[in-house]
C-alpha cells in the first residue's frame, strides 16, 4: 500500500468492533486489550480512542491485499469476520505478551520486539523470514489466478 505521494505504508494496524460496540464507545474512553488465549485474560495494554469509523472496506481490500475478491483469505476475514467499524488511539503497553514456545530459543522473554528484529538481524544478515516468503508467494499465486 502507499500513500498518494507514493511512498510505502504498512498494512494498517486497527481494532475491529461491531455497530453496537463502536456505538457505546466515545473519543477518550480506555480500552483493556486483553491476550484471551488463556483463562487468565492478561491486560497486555490500554488504547485510548482518538478515532471511530465505519471503513470503506472494499478500498482497504483493494489497496492492502491487491483484490476485493472473497477466493483471498483475507479479503474473507476483511468482510465477513472483521467488525464494522475501526477504533484507533494510543495505545500503551502494560506486559508482553507470554509465550510458552519454543523457549529455548527465546533466551529471554523480556525482548521487545525491535530487540527481538535487531538479535534476528545480526544473526541472518540479508535473509527474510520463511513466514514473509511464504505470504509473498501466497499473494504471487493469487495474483496469477
Amino acid at each position: 500500500m502507499r500513500l498518494t505521494n507514493g511512498v510505502l505504508w504498512p498494512m494498517p494496524i486497527t481494532l475491529d468492533v461491531s455497530t453496537e460496540q463502536a456505538a457505546k464507545l466515545k473519543i477518550g474512553d480506555r480500552l483493556s486489550l486483553v491476550d484471551n488465549s488463556n483463562s487468565e485474560g492478561l491486560d497486555l495494554a490500554v488504547l485510548t480512542v482518538e478515532s471511530i469509523w465505519q471503513p470503506d472496506k472494499a478500498r482497504e481490500a483493494e489497496l492492502v491485499f491487491g483484490a476485493n475478491d472473497r477466493a483471498h483469505p483475507s479479503v474473507a476475514y476483511l468482510w465477513d469476520e472483521a467488525g464494522s467499524h475501526y477504533v484507533g488511539g494510543k495505545v500503551e503497553g502494560i506486559v508482553l505478551p507470554p509465550h510458552y514456545d519454543f523457549v529455548s530459543l527465546r533466551r529471554n522473554q523480556l525482548l521487545s520486539p525491535i530487540h527481538q528484529l535487531n538479535l534476528f538481524n545480526r544473526h541472518a544478515k540479508g535473509a527474510s523470514s520463511g513466514l514473509q516468503r511464504e505470504m509473498l508467494e501466497q499473494d504471487r499465486r493469487f495474483s496469477d489466478t
